[in-house]
């Protein structure tokens, strides 16, 4: 279990994909989960912030900030002022950089603040953000069998500060659709990892040592071609500077100079399941408007619909048409995603409404004794999680250890 040191640990799982209800017993029997839910805190389920994906809620939760607050306004961006795009066209530090710099992620903070910081394939993970990285990283890999997450949680174990990825569940959601018979296999194998970390914590003795939480990015819901919304006869392409399709939920335009008012009009009134929002128009409670990097033009569609545009068409795997997708508005309980959590520094048995993901940044720090920087959360919505003594004391050890099931769109 690594070196005696005075202090907590803190095991933190960010299971990318999994929808609120794939927890509920009369859909499958995960044990190792339902033991953490019964031993501490379980919610409802977990809003995500708009776009209901993954790379902007990745860093929501690591800062506790709206996607228009930290900069990572989408999984795909163009920032119009240098013509850049995400991901970069070139495997230069700086290009990676300047995507996460609007922002300091939990990590990176802890690392300031003299914690040992060890991330295994996180998305930013091994990228130089305000000047520093964490003092250990492998750089993110697309490897999905259980083996290797096994591996990566008992390696993890032995570390001071560990974050890692695994990817598999979110990938099935989108390849299979939700609850289907594959994502139901893969949570059970992943169920069987949480029974076996439980058991090596009681077989230690550090089950009273130890803090876990686990909460997921966004829900999955079903999609198909008979609802298909098209719109390449409609955008004057020759008009348009840059377009971004988010795989069929939302699509985001920059039109040329003085076509915005033209092309808003062509789409305003298309098709009864999709929305159009002129940048200033966008909800308020999406919290998307005051960064650059967020388009002019956002159209959203209804839950379960797809926006095609041209040049894209209807997303392929290698197994056959996209069957699940994400993106949609995040109020919509389809997207919501996961939040359990257990340790001496938890509440016993408590069970909570939906909170928003943006509030647990303050728990991860008040654990591990980071101070927090200036956040979107509210503590009066996870106040009540938090229990035991010693919260604030420096000598806090940590192990973070941070697991993606998830294929990354």
């Amino acid at each position: 279990m690594g070196e005696d040191v005075n202090g907590k640990k803190l095991i933190l799982f960010l299971l990318d994909g999994v929808r609120w209800d794939y927890l509920d017993p009369d859909y499958v029997n995960l044990p190792g989960l339902k033991g953490i839910m019964e031993r501490g805190v379980h919610v409802e389920s977990l809003i995500p912030e708009f776009p209901s994906v993954s790379y902007p809620n990745h860093y929501s939760l690591m800062t506790g900030l709206h996607a228009q607050d930290h900069g990572f306004v989408d999984n795909d961006m163009y920032d119009v002022e240098t013509g850049k795009t995400y991901p970069p066209d070139s495997g230069s530090e700086d290009d990676k950089s300047f995507w996460f710099n609007e922002a300091e992620p939990f990590w990176i903070t802890a690392k300031k603040q003299g914690k040992s910081v060890f991330m295994y394939n996180w998305v930013g993970g091994d990228v130089k953000i305000q000047n520093e990285r964490p003092n250990h990283f492998r750089p993110y890999s697309t490897v999905k069998k259980i083996k290797y997450f096994r591996h990566d949680i008992d390696d993890g174990l032995q570390a001071l500060l560990n974050g890692l990825y695994h990817e598999g569940i979110d990938d099935l959601g989108h390849r299979y659709g939700p609850k289907s018979p594959e994502v139901t296999e893969w949570l059970k194998n992943v169920d069987l990892e949480f029974s076996r970390l439980t058991q090596k914590l009681e077989d230690f003795g550090a089950t009273d040592d130890v803090n876990i939480m686990i909460f997921s990015d966004h829900g999955m819901t079903d999609v198909s071609l008979s609802r298909v919304i098209n719109v390449t006869s409609v955008l004057p392409m020759e008009n348009i500077k840059h377009v971004i399709n988010g795989y069929g939920s939302r699509i985001s335009i920059w039109p040329k100079d003085g076509f915005e008012d033209e092309i808003y009009r062509l789409l305003k009134n298309y098709d009864r399941h999709m929305r159009v929002f002129l940048k200033e128009d966008i909800p308020v409670e999406w919290y998307y408007t005051n960064n650059s990097r967020i388009a002019p033009l956002l159209l959203v569609a209804d839950i379960g619909w797809y926006i095609d545009t041209p040049d894209f068409g209807f997303y392929h795997y290698d197994t056959g048409i996209m069957k699940g997708e994400h993106g949609y508005d995040p109020k919509l309980k389809e997207m919501h995603g996961i939040f359990i959590a257990t340790g001496p520094n938890f509440a016993v048995n408590y069970r909570s409404a939906s909170i928003r993901n943006i509030d647990l940044y303050q728990i991860m720090c008040l654990i591990t004794g980071v101070e927090a920087l200036d956040n979107n959360g509210t503590w009066s919505n996870v106040g009540m999680f938090v229990s035991g003594s010693g919260l604030n004391s420096a000598s806090f050890l940590v192990i973070l250890l941070i697991v993606f099931i998830a294929n990354i769109l």
